[in-house]
C-alpha cells in the first residue's frame, strides 16, 4: 500500500549469548519491523526472547517436525 518493502530476516541463534539489555533493545526494533509487515525467522535454543512477538513456533529435532504451532501476537 505504501511502496515499502519490508524484509524477510532469517536469525540463526540471535541471541542465544546476548546480554538480556541487548535483547530488549533489538526486540523492539524486530517488533517493529513485524508489525510494519516484516517476516522474522529465527532459530534458537532460547524461545522464551521470542515470546512477546511470535506468531507461529516450529520445533524440530534430528531435521523432523515435532510441534507446529500457531500462536496469537500479545497487543
Amino acid at each position: 500500500e505504501n511502496g515499502i518493502c519490508y524484509p524477510i530476516l532469517l536469525f540463526d541463534e540471535l541471541f542465544d549469548s546476548e546480554h538480556p539489555s541487548t535483547v530488549e533493545k533489538c526486540s523492539k526494533g524486530i517488533v517493529n519491523l513485524i508489525s510494519h509487515g516484516g517476516v522474522v525467522l529465527s532459530a534458537t535454543h532460547r524461545p522464551e526472547y521470542f515470546k512477546d512477538m511470535i506468531s507461529r513456533t516450529v520445533t524440530l529435532s534430528g531435521g523432523k517436525v515435532l510441534k507446529d504451532d500457531a500462536q496469537m501476537l500479545s497487543k
